[in-house]
This record gives C-alpha cells, sequence and structure tokens, in this order.
C-alpha cells in the first residue's frame, strides 16, 4: 500500500440557483480520472506542466453561464467576482505546489509518494490532526491562525461554542483530536494516502515579529507568570554569556535583537517559532492544499468548500481571545527589524532558507537592505503569492 498514491483531482465549480439568489462553490473530487462526471457540472482545470507557473483555466459551462445573464446586474457581478476569487486561489496552489516540489528536489527530499511511513515519521508529524468527520489532516502552524482553525473544528464537532473565548482551543484539540502518530500504523498510512491534507503558512519574519510581540516584548524576564517563555532565554545568557548578564538590568524586558540571537542559537525551539518546515515536513508528506496567512480569508473560504462541502464551517476574521499584534505591517517591522545588525540579519535569513523556499517567500520589502552581500541562493528567493 502506498502512502500517497495522486489521482487527478478533478476541481468542479457549481453554479445552482436557490431562493436566495446564485451561490458558486468548489468541489474537489479525487476520483480516478476514467470516471464519469456529471456533464452538468463545468470544470476549471489546472494545466499538468511544471515548469509553467502560468495558470491555465479550462472553460466553465456556457449554457450555465448565460443564465446568469437574466440575474441583475448587480447579483451577475456579484457572481463574477465569487467565481474570478475560487479560480485566482486554484492558480495559486498549482504555482505554491510547484515551488514546493522544486525546493524539496533541490534537498534531496520527496514526499512519501511511493512508501508508508515509518512509526518514527509518523511520531513526527505531532502538529498535524486527524480531522475525522470531514476527512481532513491537518498541520497546525503557532503564529498562523491555529487557534481559529481549531475553534472551528471543534465548533463543528459541538465540543466548544461558536462565542466561546475563555477555554484553551489548543488544550481542547489535543484531547478530541489524534495525530497520525497516535494511530496504528496501517490505518495511519490509509489516512494519509485517502485524506485531504493541509496547512496553512507565513513569512517567518513576521511569524517571528509576532511571536516576539505576544510572548516577550514589554514582560519582566523576572516574572516567570508574566513571561513564562523569557527563562528559556535567561537560562542560554547564563550558558553562554554569564558576563552578559551581570551588567544587564535583570528586570528589563529582553529587546527584540537579544531574542533573535537566543531563536538563531538554539539546537531544539518552542514551538511558536520552531521553522514551518519542521511542524509540517512538507517533503515527507504530500499536501494537497497549502494556504498562506496572508491569503488567508479568500484561501479558507476556498478550501473549505471544496474539501467539506459544509456550507456552516466559515473561518473567522480574526483569532479567538487573541492579542492583535499587527505584526505584518511595515510600519512594525522596520521598527523591530532596524535593531538588527546585519550580521545577524544575514543569520536569520540563513535560518529561514527553507521555510522561505518551500513556500514562496523573500525578504519582506520593507526590511529588504539591498547593500547587504547575500548568497546566490538567497538572492534567487522570490515572493510568491
Amino acid at each position: 500500500m502506498k502512502v500517497k498514491r495522486r489521482l487527478p483531482s478533478w476541481v468542479i465549480l457549481l453554479v445552482f440557483s436557490t431562493s436566495f439568489g446564485l451561490n458558486v462553490f468548489l468541489y474537489i473530487d479525487k476520483r480516478p480520472a476514467s470516471n464519469n462526471l456529471n456533464p452538468m457540472f463545468p470544470r476549471v482545470i489546472p494545466k499538468d506542466d511544471d515548469n509553467d507557473e502560468s495558470e491555465g483555466i479550462v472553460a466553465v459551462d456556457e449554457d450555465r453561464q448565460s443564465a446568469v445573464g437574466d440575474r441583475p446586474a448587480k447579483l451577475e457581478e456579484k457572481t463574477k467576482t465569487t467565481m474570478k476569487l475560487h479560480v485566482d486561489v486554484l492558480n495559486r496552489q498549482k504555482v505554491r505546489k510547484t515551488v514546493l516540489r522544486k525546493a524539496c528536489s533541490e534537498f534531496n527530499t520527496h514526499p512519501s509518494t511511493d512508501r508508508n511511513l515509518t512509526k518514527e515519521e509518523l511520531a513526527s508529524l505531532q502538529h498535524t490532526l486527524v480531522i475525522d468527520k470531514y476527512r481532513l489532516l491537518y498541520c497546525y502552524v503557532p503564529k498562523v491562525g491555529c487557534t481559529s482553525w481549531k475553534q472551528l473544528f471543534l465548533v463543528a464537532y459541538g465540543i466548544v461554542d461558536i462565542k466561546e473565548r475563555q477555554r484553551s482551543m489548543h488544550k481542547e484539540s489535543n484531547s478530541a483530536f489524534k495525530t497520525p502518530g497516535q494511530l496504528e500504523q496501517t490505518e495511519a498510512n490509509q489516512k494519509l494516502q485517502d485524506y485531504t491534507n493541509f496547512l496553512f503558512v507565513r513569512n517567518p519574519f513576521s511569524r517571528l515579529l509576532s511571536a516576539y510581540r505576544q510572548k516577550m516584548d514589554g514582560r519582566n524576564p523576572q516574572d516567570r507568570k508574566q513571561c513564562p517563555f523569557c527563562h528559556p532565554v535567561t537560562q542560554w545568557f547564563i550558558e553562554t554569556d554569564p558576563e552578559y548578564l551581570k551588567w544587564r538590568n535583570k528586570t528589563q524586558p529582553y529587546s527584540f535583537l537579544e531574542f533573535v540571537r537566543f531563536v538563531i542559537a538554539q539546537k531544539t525551539q518552542n514551538d511558536h517559532w520552531t521553522v514551518q518546515y519542521e511542524l509540517c515536513h512538507p517533503c515527507l508528506v504530500e499536501y494537497d492544499f497549502i494556504g498562506k496567512y496572508e491569503t488567508v480569508q479568500e484561501d479558507s473560504e476556498t478550501f473549505l468548500r471544496s474539501a467539506t462541502n459544509d456550507s456552516s464551517l466559515k473561518y473567522p476574521d480574526t483569532d479567538p481571545a487573541k492579542q492583535i499584534t499587527n505584526s505584518s505591517s511595515d510600519e512594525n517591522m522596520v521598527k523591530y527589524y532596524r535593531t538588527i545588525p546585519n550580521d545577524v540579519f544575514k543569520s536569520l535569513i540563513s535560518f529561514f532558507y527553507r521555510d522561505l523556499r518551500l513556500f514562496g517567500y523573500s525578504i519582506p520589502d520593507a526590511i529588504t537592505r539591498p547593500h547587504l552581500r547575500l548568497s546566490k541562493l538567497q538572492l534567487k528567493l522570490k515572493e510568491l503569492e
């Protein structure tokens, strides 16, 4: 048995009329190409040429389109906008998967499509939740909206209320959902093959800043209750530079520079700033959908409609019970990253390189340093939607 026998995925654009107006959604059918699909369903089919990153769209049913002309102009325009949104998301998926495959090849690693994962490999998928109700495998990444995703599924299972703010979604999800490593090996591999695997990622520079601002910025390192994440930083300084701590004000919050130096030096990282490829292993597991924090609303809408066929599932506008850090804003990026000297900044680029390359990210424009000498590989990094 193979872990992931890749079947051609037909992506079908369904347009139908109800008493509430015209509805548009996408449905992903993982049946073999030989299956006869209902001809009334128009198809949106991505091209198969891996070398072509400009996406092509194959015909939408003309009879269905003509029916739109009978609707009011506003409804027609809304429908066209919705259709274009989903097509844009699908186009981006093709590009993201192509970039990921090429990067895995560069790193001499490939998703396991022709073998079962070992017990050790399954155990490494600690951040992957098995959502049996929707036949999904979700790899969650802290600081990339994972609280919202966990709450969404917990609400769908009736475990928490949609307005719940006090309970820990992380503790509840750990109790409600198993990881592949907690399943019997044969069952885990079967679900890796049959279920839809998805993850959401974020530009690592803004993700790191978000973690710092939420967990450490402005907090007293001496107060473990106020800053539980500060203690490992203090221990690191005690072990590596005790003289530095002698003259440093012990109650002064750790600066972003101190935090960055600590992160770069660590072999074992906290989940909130561990690089994303180590959490989700995209060169070990083949992902059917790669969402991004930067396009989370449109990505999540298209994904949920396509993968679950459950109209009640809605990704919330903001994370529940979360401090809004707005760390992706140019103003905040510049404010914090300008404190990082060039040598440390170059080390940070190297630290993030695999995340940047695998998921199609580059150094954000707001903090780019044009005169900084980078390696040839680092210069090739490109920002993709």
